[in-house]
């Protein structure tokens, strides 16, 4: 039954807020099994001993009554019931279910009290003859970490204290001696090899490393504890014991080893949702996990407004942070849930990717595909139009040492992230099913541009069984699918279009994956821009390959209207980027290019506004901008733009922005056509010939 009546306010506005969010069972940890305790309230001094035997073998059966009635913290000298936010119920219902998960949550939203109050709950009722360990960076936390589990022990109710005296209780170790649980503390080795060490001793089924993020040599110890979870977790499933994982820190620092590692397992996690609680066979659930995973992790990360915090705690945070040696630093990572990486040794620069970083959101929904996969929605799924014309780019990986299958729906109005999808599962036909599933049922204009590897077969696959598979999916060559990912498009992919995506369309990328693998980008030695050891860049090949489709590809007309690219920008935001554009191109594509400019001239006698007319105008100036003046030295000779060019680049700008009639705007644009046919030159990209005209570098600035 349900407990509508609690007296925990939290619970009861979570059902609701769950409920509002679609979420069908979303009243699961309002479980009440004996009616009897309905308006038994467990801290009365009245209770009889049936009733206090009652609530007892509750709460051995049903976890959640001990954590909505019973449980209750220290806070501001007196104590409060256990708060329920979409953090802490997920995380709990985690635990129960066995599932190993990393939280990255504000500080003072209650994750280390949190999983306390999990650990009070697994030492006296939860399990038998288990072990629990406990790990942080530095000796305190995990001795103060121990010390909140005992003080929500010392303020239960005293019939359900079960503390006795000769249980073993001190500041590194608890010891029960009732029903056999351990909990141990484990502080941070002081070197490599004693880290391994640690860990090969901690063959325990139930582990929390807390602030893993700081914790040194965690990769060489989380190495060892590997083959040691492995085992106690085994035992633990064929007992019907508990076994999880639980890794829980604050954002920590990308120019450390154990913040880079942290951070790539983290962006290895597969994305938790509040639909998972909709699924009555658990099983199904952790399947999806594996396959968005390389760990068996989900991911339960929220920001303060996820967790019912307001503009106020924000405002609390920075003043308490103002006296702080780095307060922005500090807020962007402890409240703000930002990675932060001091270097200055990324290839884009590193003001580019705070910025970036800054501009990560949250999906508007996460779908599950066949029961499968799961995929990050940043639209609205209700309200978008399922027919509109989306392109994909899909990135293969193999999933061979941890590479990722991709695919990044962009789009091609604004360019504007749609959906990701990640997957690290080896069958490629349920991926194929999955690719399917999504371009008949939720994205039914997709168009898919995939990189075409040794992993052809589920591109085969996607062809073979989608209707109108051909027209549907990019051919490079006839009767072949996909791009063949020569060792040319790579350099096109980072070099060129990667920067123009940042500087751009930064705001229209939002997705913490495709960010975070722009963050952990590097120079090699040898000039080329990669992911840093550990990290990856499926999701982000994926995201460039759909642009390059856009940008690049000539025959793009077989698939979509060319007219639709670009084209829900307004007037005032084509003017105002078309004055950024002082960059020069190293395209080979120029001659498709111009022919692609020329085709929507046409368009103009057909217009029925300015606005129209200035969005052809910059939907054809951004096929230009895609590299530097110092790649056009490498590819196509030194060009400049001179004195005169630059004046009629900006005398153009201005006249668009001053017309007041079509006609002004069509005259100008033919007199720019005009002059543009008598001026051709030829320059060699890679030995071969290709036209460009002059003038066009004098209006969109190459």
């Amino acid at each position: 039954m349900i407990h509508y009546n609690t007296t925990n306010d939290s619970a009861i506005k979570m059902a609701y807020l769950l409920g509002e969010m679609g979420v069908t069972n979303n009243k699961f940890f309002l479980r009440l099994d004996n009616p009897d305790l309905l308006h038994i309230d467990p801290f009365s001094e009245d209770l009889t001993d049936f009733q206090k035997a009652s609530i007892n073998y509750e709460i051995v059966n049903n976890p959640w009554y001990y954590f909505r009635e019973i449980v209750r913290i220290p806070a501001g000298g007196g104590l409060v019931k256990f708060e329920f936010h979409r953090g802490t119920i997920a995380l709990i219902w985690a635990v129960l279910n066995n599932i190993s998960s990393f939280v990255v949550w504000p500080r003072q939203t209650y994750k280390t009290t949190t999983m306390c109050c999990i650990y009070s709950y697994m030492f006296y009722w939860g399990s038998i003859h288990n072990k629990i360990v406990i790990i942080a960076h530095e000796d305190a936390i995990v001795k103060k970490n121990l010390q909140g589990i005992k003080d929500i022990r010392d303020n239960l109710p005293p019939y359900l204290n079960l503390y006795d005296k000769s249980d073993r209780d001190n500041e590194k170790e608890m010891y029960n001696k009732s029903n056999n649980n351990r909990i141990t503390c484990r502080a941070p080795a002081r070197n490599e090899d004693g880290a391994r060490k640690a860990g090969r001793g901690l063959t325990t089924a139930e582990q929390w490393f807390d602030e893993i993020a700081f914790i040194k040599y965690i990769s060489a110890m989380y190495d060892s504890i590997s083959f040691a979870f492995s085992k106690a977790s085994a035992d633990a499933k064929m007992n019907g014991a508990p076994h999880h994982q639980i890794m829980s820190t604050t954002a920590g620092f990308l120019n450390t080893d154990e913040g880079v590692w942290a951070h790539n397992f983290l962006n290895n996690c597969a994305d938790f949702t509040e639909k998972f609680y909709d699924y009555e066979d658990i099983e199904i659930v952790k399947t999806i996990i594996l396959n968005s995973s390389n760990s068996g992790f989900i991911d339960i990360s929220f920001m303060y407004y996820d967790l019912g915090k307001d503009e106020n705690y924000l405002d609390e945070q920075k003043k308490r942070l103002i006296t702080s040696s780095t307060p922005k630093d500090t807020l962007d990572r402890e409240v703000l849930n930002k990675w932060k990486d001091i270097s200055t040794e990324h290839p884009l620069g590193q003001d580019r990717i705070e910025r970036l970083n800054g501009l990560i959101r949250s999906p508007t929904d996460i779908v599950i595909i066949n029961d499968t996969y799961s995929i990050r929605l940043y639209v609205d799924v209700d309200e978008f139009d399922c027919t509109k014309k989306l392109i994909g780019g899909m990135d293969l990986g193999g999933n061979l040492k941890g590479d990722f299958s991709t695919l990044v729906v962009i789009d091609p109005t604004d360019f504007k992230v749609v959906a990701v999808l990640r997957s690290n599962s080896q069958s490629t036909t349920l991926f194929s099913l999955a690719i399917i599933t999504i371009m008949v049922e939720l994205f039914q204009g997709l168009v898919l541009f995939p990189e075409r590897n040794y992993n052809g077969a589920i591109i085969d696959n996607i062809v073979t069984h989608l209707p109108n598979g051909l027209r549907r999916v990019y051919h490079e060559s006839e009767g072949v699918p996909g791009l063949f990912n020569s060792k040319k498009v790579r350099p096109i992919l980072f070099n060129m279009i990667l920067k123009i995506a940042v500087d751009e369309y930064g705001d229209r990328i939002c997705d913490k994956t495709i960010i975070s693998e722009i963050s952990g980008l590097i120079r090699t030695r040898n000039g080329r821009i990669d992911h840093k050891q550990g990290k990856h860049d499926d999701t982000l090949v994926a995201y460039l390959l759909a642009l390059y489709f856009i940008l690049y590809v000539s025959d793009i007309g077989k698939y979509i209207d060319k007219s639709l690219i670009l084209s829900n920008f307004s007037k005032n935001e084509l003017i105002n980027n078309l004055s950024k554009i002082n960059k020069a191109t190293t395209s080979n594509k120029l001659k498709m290019l111009d022919n692609k400019i020329y085709d929507n001239f046409s368009a103009i006698k057909n217009v029925n506004s300015i606005d129209d007319i200035a969005d052809i105008v910059f939907t054809n100036s951004k096929y230009t901008k895609s590299g530097t003046k110092s790649s056009i030295s490498k590819y196509s000779g030194d060009i400049e733009l001179d004195d005169d060019e630059e004046t009629g680049y900006r005398s153009t700008i201005k006249q668009i922005e001053d017309s007041d009639s079509l006609e002004e705007v069509r005259g100008s644009i033919s007199k720019i056509k005009e002059e543009d046919s008598s001026n051709v030159k030829e320059i060699n990209i890679d030995g071969k010939p290709s036209t460009t005209r002059k003038d066009f570098r004098t209006i969109f600035g190459w």
